[in-house]
């Protein structure tokens, strides 16, 4: 299951070294019909916390609406148009603790109001987790839902974004379950719905947060393939030794053959629309885009760590 849900095959391509597809759905059928994952998951994050040297029950959460297109096996009377979005799918609801971690999760046809889903939630959270006593939300829910979670005991804040604002901004509180969706993309078989059922998408969610408290339980993380930053350091460091050969070490004909098979591993021929490889105008102008774009991730870096440090203190 946990290999379903990272590597986002279909059941029937479930490799043999694993038990028959058939044996392994079974399984994940009966086991999400009797809360197995669900118990799994409120286990873990017991234990995630009070290794952080947190209270084993939280006392505030985070409420987020995450909507997502589906595959052509997920029946049309279970997903619907999302008219904002454009998105013809289905619409996760998920509650998390402040640290990320979450409470409960519901799926449900993109076309479902998100304060209509929200109020399910806020149900289940005051019977499950009768401690809770503060709540965060974006702008989608409405004043009704404030009143129906005063009503229960919760006092729902709206965190709204600083008038005159533009672009990218951190926003306190919000950061966290933004954050906890980014945790669960790694995971391909959440990047769509492939699910028939959606309690079953709902238990591939707990599946893919288990994991994840898992491995940080036993500080174990898991490899991948490639890492993102490893690939775009190398290839500026080609770049900067292909530039320095070409400049001085080479002669001329060397440097054409250098370049000819640089341009065939990369996929294309060096020529004057492309500057060459040999510090070229192609190579200059991604240098400056890759500048800009770490500047801009330093900068959002240092607004993600001084919200992290202030909630901290709270």
């Amino acid at each position: 299951m946990l290999y379903v849900a990272r590597t986002g095959i279909p059941w029937r391509y479930l490799p043999h070294d694993y038990p028959h597809w058939n044996t392994v759905y079974q399984y994940f059928g009966r086991w999400e019909k009797a809360g197995t994952f669900e118990h799994l998951n409120d286990l873990l994050r017991r234990c995630v916390r009070e290794n952080e040297g947190r209270r084993p029950e939280p006392t505030a959460m985070v409420i987020e609406a995450q909507s997502v297109k589906t595959s052509a096996s997920v029946p049309a009377a279970d997903q619907d148009v999302h008219v904002g979005k454009k998105i013809v799918g289905r619409k996760r609801g998920i509650v998390i603790d402040t640290t990320g971690l979450p409470l409960t999760a519901l799926v449900t046809a993109a076309s479902v109001q998100d304060s209509t889903e929200g109020e399910t939630l806020i149900n289940r959270i005051v019977s499950t987790h009768p401690a809770i006593r503060k709540d965060w939300a974006d702008r989608g829910y409405r004043e009704y839902l404030v009143d129906h979670a005063a009503r229960l005991g919760i006092d729902l804040e709206i965190v709204r974004r600083t008038p005159g604002t533009r672009g990218f901004v951190v926003q306190s509180r919000r950061w966290a379950v933004e954050r906890t969706l980014g945790w669960r993309m790694p995971h391909r078989g959440l990047t769509r719905d492939y699910e028939a059922l959606p309690a079953r998408s709902t238990a591939m969610i707990y599946i893919a947060m288990i994991s994840l408290m898992a491995r940080r339980l036993t500080k174990e993380s898991t490899p991948a393939w490639r890492s993102a930053a490893r690939v775009r350091l190398t290839s500026m460091r080609q770049d900067t030794v292909l530039s320095r050969r070409c400049r001085g070490s080479l002669r001329p004909s060397g440097a054409i053959r250098l370049a000819t098979s640089e341009g065939l591993r990369r996929g294309r021929l060096p020529g004057r629309q492309h500057g060459g490889p040999c510090g070229g105008r192609a190579v200059r102008q991604r240098r400056r885009v890759e500048a800009s774009t770490y500047r801009q991730a330093a900068r959002a870096l240092v607004e993600y760590q001084a919200l992290a440090r202030r909630d901290e203190r709270l």
